[in-house]
């Protein structure tokens, strides 16, 4: 289905849209539905209504027609019907007996894998929306989506310009479209809908203004940015993608542990403690297969959403960027990562079923590097989240972003709503949400929790040989949520 290209005014990104690269980021919403087809309609007309409250959600973020501004900066201008036609609002398009769960008996046992989809290799362009490289073209849509209609449910593939909505933006505009998908033969109301283009508009201001406020000291930031280039395009074979479960209650037995263990008032939450058992398992399995390279400082790139950090504080409703990059350095205990798990290399394929004790040694390790990011993320208060956003604007090209890139990079959509979202009678709720895009290795997504106390489920960018040493790690196995069947 076209739709219309609506009108709306031009205008230019904030400071802090300016901080990721330019590239579509993707999530995949799953659906498990008896009549899949009947979600076509449905999905049309929610898209219509959403896109009727959010015009600016059709646009193209761009770099070649400035407004009037000081800087060089991007900026999203209404699309075109021609670019409307060439990559719709939503795509329908139907997987003929591919399903989302296990078929039916009377498929061949033998062809049972072939017609399953797999969440691991289905990041190609059969399920997106929009090509891999289009975020650097010319003109490039800020959203856009594909329902993917297969024998026993729907796969709802989001594709979203990074530089012009985050992750918590998502889930706004997701939880929008799930108000308009509820009575699909109903107008939603501008008054129903948290944010609109006038709000956006003013968090923007808001978020420019905070840089006005403060004396710039470039030399208060964390560090300087490494400009490394991240490879956004094909180059997507050199690296796989799993999703890794852990265990809720085993994540909190070593909260406990570290938190004693350091006697101090410092609180490490379980998410510091989760990226720390990441970041210890990864640099131990390249340091396994690498001894040389082995590296004696190590990065773990993270991100803080300053929105309640920011005075006053930027409204949870809005779609736009508001984290900022932290990079936090620790040293890397190369000898002891050595000396861990011994033989593991020569075991190719240890008994993944066997319950495998907790090494004691690993508790000093993993408490080092979660204090070091608890301690890295308690940095991020106001005045040093101003003077971020003033160091972009003092830039006299906002274009060009600061990748910082670590070993490890890891974001969190943990808290979010999205299994709680209701999407209506034809739709329901979402059954599963997973982000397998493989482009950047070593980066780290964090997925939504199910429910309270939920397995954490981590989706991992790896290489191949280092995916598997970490996934045989002997602190992973400990940690790891052996009933994967019921989440």
């Amino acid at each position: 289905m076209v739709f219309p290209a609506p009108s709306f005014e031009p205008y230019t990104l904030s400071p802090l849209d300016h901080t990721p690269p330019p590239m579509h980021m993707t999530a995949f919403l799953t659906f498990k539905l008896e009549h899949p087809a009947r979600a076509t309609s449905v999905l049309e007309a929610g898209v219509g209504h959403l896109i009727s409250n959010l015009p600016f959600l059709t646009g193209n973020v761009t770099t070649t027609s400035p407004l009037r501004c000081k800087k060089k900066a991007v900026q999203v201008h209404p699309t075109t019907p021609a670019l409307l036609e060439q990559y719709p609002m939503l795509k329908v398009k139907y997987h003929p007996r591919r399903y989302i769960s296990s078929p039916p008996n009377q498929v061949p046992s033998s062809a049972v894998q072939e017609h399953t989809v797999s969440y691991d290799v289905m990041f190609n362009e059969d399920y997106l929306p929009l090509p891999f490289d289009n975020a650097i073209a010319e003109k490039s849509p800020i959203f856009r989506l594909q329902a993917n209609i297969l024998e026993d449910g729907v796969i709802l593939c989001v594709s979203f310009h990074h530089m012009a909505m985050d992750g918590k933006g998502l889930e706004n505009v997701i939880e929008v479209l799930s108000m308009c998908c509820q009575d699909p033969d109903k107008n939603v109301l501008p008054e129903m809908i948290p944010t609109s283009a006038t709000k956006e508009g003013l968090t923007r201001k808001r978020i420019l203004g905070t840089a006005s406020a403060v004396n710039i000291a470039l030399s208060s930031i964390n560090e300087e940015p490494r400009n490394l280039e991240v490879p956004v395009g094909h180059s997507i074979q050199e690296q796989i993608t799993r999703k890794l479960v852990l265990c809720d209650s085993k994540i909190t037995q070593l909260q406990e542990r570290c938190i004693t263990l350091e006697k101090a008032p410092t609180m490490l939450s379980r998410n510091d403690i989760i990226s720390a058992i990441l970041w210890l398992c990864v640099m131990r399995a390249r340091a396994l297969i690498s001894p040389d390279t082995a590296q004696e400082m190590s990065h773990l790139v993270t991100g803080i959403d300053v929105r309640t950090i920011l005075r006053p504080i930027i409204p949870q409703t809005y779609i736009g960027n508001s984290m900022q990059v932290v990079s936090i350095e620790s040293p890397f205990p190369t000898d002891a990562a050595l000396k861990a798990s011994p033989g593991l290399l020569e075991n190719p394929s240890p008994n993944r079923g066997m319950r495998t004790p907790l090494d004691e040694t690993d508790i000093p390790f993993l408490t080092q590097l979660a204090l070091a990011i608890r301690r890295g993320l308690i940095l991020v208060d106001e005045k040093c989240a101003r003077e971020n956003i003033s160091r972009i604007v003092e830039k006299p090209d906002w274009r060009s972003p600061d990748i910082i890139m670590g070993h490890i990079m890891q974001s969190s959509l943990r808290r979010m709503k999205f299994y709680k979202l209701d999407f209506g009678a034809v739709l329901g709720k979402i059954c599963d949400l997973d982000n397998p895009d493989p482009r950047i290795n070593g980066l780290a997504w964090i997925l939504p929790a199910r429910f309270e106390g939920a397995p954490w489920e981590v989706r991992m960018v790896l290489e191949p040989e280092v995916m598997e040493l970490v996934r045989k790690d002997s602190l992973f196995r400990w940690v790891e949520y052996k009933e994967v069947s019921r989440i």
